[in-house]
């Protein structure tokens, strides 16, 4: 059997592991564990796909490893609670740049979301094309509300889903980008089998 697949199917199950453990918090050192795990699994597959590309099979994985996570609650960070938070505020017509998420003039947007939102006290840092981002993925949460999903999976799968399609971009670019280099298609395993990429956008929703 191809052993790049066997690592691939490795991986995934290691990335079930970690959506199963739930909060990482309590699980510190076999997270940290798995995570080194993912690394040499990644690094292995990269020194043996060298001398033969299985890009069909690098892509695959890719993107089974993103789906995978993408549903896991994040639990190291909580910066998506403030994406959300954001992009709500844009939509009732108010300046996140101007009003931080304490202001008594956003009291009313206050949800099961704001509990979870870090520096209440600080208006936000992130640019404008990013907010732009934090205000579409909020429609998405209003969506998955009318199918009865709650607040806080609906705010964080809707504003992960769309980090996750950027990562996937990311990914098809860099193929391209390799292909228009000449170098070989198997360095896309650094970035799409990549532990830390998989972990800060589809686990954690993180922007960048």
């Amino acid at each position: 059997m191809n052993r790049s697949l066997l690592i691939g199917v490795g991986m995934w199950l290691v990335c079930l592991v970690l959506v199963c453990l739930g909060d990482l918090r309590y699980h510190l050192h076999l997270f940290l564990a798995l995570y080194l795990l993912l690394f040499i699994l990644m690094l292995a597959a990269w020194r043996l796909g060298s001398a033969t590309s299985n890009l069909p099979l690098i892509l695959f994985f890719g993107i089974v490893f993103r789906l995978t996570l993408l549903p896991a609650m994040p639990s190291l960070s909580d910066d998506i609670y403030r994406y959300d938070w954001e992009g709500r505020v844009q939509r009732a017509g108010w300046s996140p740049y101007e009003y931080p998420p304490s202001a008594p003039e956003l009291f009313g947007l206050r949800d099961a979301i704001y509990p979870l939102i870090n520096h209440k006290d600080v208006p936000t840092l992130y640019p404008p094309l990013t907010q732009l981002i934090f205000r579409i993925g909020s429609y998405g949460r209003t969506v998955l509300g009318w199918a009865h999903v709650s607040v806080i999976r609906s705010a964080v799968f809707s504003q992960k889903l769309l980090f996750v399609l950027f990562d996937i971009v990311a990914m098809f670019l860099l193929l391209a980008l390799l292909r228009l280099r000449h170098l070989s298609e198997t360095s896309l395993i650094l970035y799409a089998w990549n532990p830390l990429v998989l972990l800060e956008f589809s686990g954690s929703g993180h922007n960048d």
